[in-house]
């Protein structure tokens, strides 16, 4: 029916975005980490010049 439907479209929607916080997360922190090492500094590409 329409309410199983709703409630598995929320759950398949819940999921997608919980995999796309934790790919965005582990993409920051392999670029930031391999930055950082590379440049021997702890500043990372996301931070701002000044």
């Amino acid at each position: 029916d329409y309410e199983s439907l709703r409630i598995g479209g929320m759950i398949f929607a819940v999921i997608l975005f919980l995999m796309g916080i934790f790919l965005i997360v582990s993409e920051c922190q392999t670029i930031c980490v391999g930055n950082a090492a590379a440049k021997g500094t702890s500043q990372s590409k996301w931070r701002r010049k000044q």
